[in-house]
């Protein structure tokens, strides 16, 4: 998905596949009628909208019951819940 040197496009310090991403849309959007979606992470370049927020968004927008787990950054949890409207969540610290 990413690494510290290209190819790719540059967020911050690394740089990020778009192969990697389409494959992680791909995964989102793939699971939104199963019992449980889990996305490995929700982070900053997801709060700029790119990476994976346009599928997380169409995901938790056409999700119909079962779990979503969804591991964020303890420094970004508020804005990501603002960003994607996640509102009532159980929050778990790990």
């Amino acid at each position: 998905l990413c690494s510290l040197e290209p190819p790719g496009f540059r967020f911050r310090r690394f740089y990020f596949r778009p192969e990697g991403i389409e494959f992680g849309r791909r995964a989102i959007l793939g699971a939104t009628k199963l019992p449980v979606l889990v996305v490995d992470e929700v982070g900053p370049l997801e709060l700029t909208g790119r990476g994976f927020a346009p599928a997380l968004r169409e995901a938790l927008r056409e999700r119909v019951g079962g779990s979503t787990i969804i591991a964020v950054r303890p420094g970004i949890l508020g804005e990501v819940r603002s960003s994607f409207g996640i509102h009532g969540a159980r929050i778990y610290r790990i």
